[in-house]
């Protein structure tokens, strides 16, 4: 075989690894970011915060998201 198929055969996926989609990706990203949040609000709930304690952390938690998203343009 000579290098250059060498090469490419070796570079390939293995078999039954496919690779994932934009919108597969998406959908894990979504899943993932669902299970983060809700870790954080049973953590929240763990630690038996008032819930205007609780609020205003989610509120700070989302501004500084969204000044950090703009900052990025």
């Amino acid at each position: 075989m000579s290098p250059t198929k060498r090469c490419i055969k070796n570079t390939r996926k293995p078999d039954g690894v496919a690779a994932s989609t934009a919108q597969e990706r998406l959908a894990r990203d979504r899943r993932q970011a669902q299970h983060v949040a809700e870790a954080l609000q049973q953590a929240l709930d763990d630690l038996g915060l008032p819930e205007r304690l609780v609020a205003e952390i989610a509120g700070r938690l989302r501004s500084h998201s969204n000044c950090w998203a703009r900052s990025l343009g």
